[in-house]
């Protein structure tokens, strides 16, 4: 999964408008995917798991395009085991137990990435989502 593309938010438009990527863009989406591994690592998904590359890829898929969130199954799964060299069983299954170790490791986070009280963990869906408007909320500001 090294040939990831984080794409952040903020560029959506830049991108739609068909700007050229210059070094100020190239410099934004290294800080974009600085920002998402520094929320896994506070989650406590650490580079050495092997759901790693498999939770950046769903989360950059989810951050380029939104909508995806409700297509799951049938494009985020697909698309992250064509990127991480997996099958989308597998990408479900470690996704799965990510967001479940994550949970274990930081549930106060994720109350906070929530904006409200949260008793369970969430579901696959829901964690992208919370992390994609984590990194809007931060692109915003």
């Amino acid at each position: 999964c090294a040939n990831i593309d984080f794409a952040s938010p903020c560029l959506l438009e830049i991108m739609v408008n068909k700007i050229h990527w210059g070094k100020g863009v190239n410099y934004m989406m290294q800080n974009r995917k600085y920002e998402l591994e520094e929320l896994l690592y506070q989650l406590g998904i650490y580079l050495s798991r092997d759901g790693y590359p498999v939770i950046c890829a769903a989360a950059d898929l989810v951050i380029q395009e939104p909508e995806r969130l409700r297509r799951l199954m049938k494009e985020v799964y697909p698309e992250v085991a064509k990127r991480c060299d997996c099958t989308a069983a597998s990408v479900e299954r470690s996704l799965r137990s990510t967001v479940a170790t994550a949970w274990e490791s930081n549930p106060e986070l994720f109350a906070e990435m929530a904006m409200r009280k949260i008793s369970q963990p969430p579901t696959v869906g829901d964690f992208l989502c919370m992390v994609r408007h984590d990194l809007q909320k931060a692109c915003q500001t």
